[in-house]
């Protein structure tokens, strides 16, 4: 075989894999660039946000509060309020969504009490469940445990996600304990490919 032949096949193999595996991009979903509704007792959903859809997760901007967790960057975070059935998640799966997957690296983490009055949250210690899912099939499963100083205030946490949270397609979160307890993340950062 010449030469020619061979480095144009390399050149048609290299054209076919880079195809294959799209356009990677890397984000850090800090939130702060998003409005939240400062008003006690409204929610602000995040939606899609950085070309990732956030099912039932919220807004929030903590300045109003005389207690709980502190954001990593403000002044924005977002908190679970997800159900058994209808959970907190991640998804590129949305109608005209231009992502195929997405990858998670590290995000910031915690707890605090849900009690309705968010001014008065007070930082709890809980754990926080991530399922990462590829086309509909489990295929991660991580733990983030959180256990803040006694205090009215306390910081995130920071975590990785262990490297089987790549290339998925949708990403659930839940608590435990799962009552009077909501979950925030703040900073969480991955890429995503198209």
């Amino acid at each position: 075989m010449k030469l020619s032949s061979i480095l144009t096949s390399i050149v048609l193999a290299a054209s076919h894999c880079n195809l294959a595996l799209g356009t990677t991009k890397q984000f850090n979903a800090s939130f702060d660039d998003l409005p939240a509704i400062p008003e006690e007792g409204r929610l602000s959903p995040v939606g899609i946000y950085q070309q990732i859809s956030y099912e039932n997760f919220d807004l929030s901007d903590p300045a109003i509060a005389v207690a709980g967790v502190r954001p990593h960057s403000t002044p924005n975070y977002i908190f679970g309020v997800g159900t058994a059935s209808s959970p907190a998640a991640q998804t590129v799966v949305y109608k005209d969504s231009p992502l195929r997957s997405l990858s998670l690296k590290s995000l910031y983490y915690g707890c605090q009490t849900n009690l309705g009055q968010a001014a008065a949250s007070v930082p709890v210690s809980c754990t926080i469940t991530a399922t990462g899912f590829r086309a509909g099939k489990q295929v991660a499963k991580q733990d983030f445990k959180y256990s803040p100083a006694k205090g009215l205030f306390a910081s995130l946490a920071f975590g990785e996600f262990n490297a089987a949270f790549r290339g998925l397609t949708n990403v659930t979160y839940a608590q435990s304990p799962s009552t009077l307890t909501e979950f925030l993340f703040d900073n969480i950062v991955g890429t995503t490919t198209s």
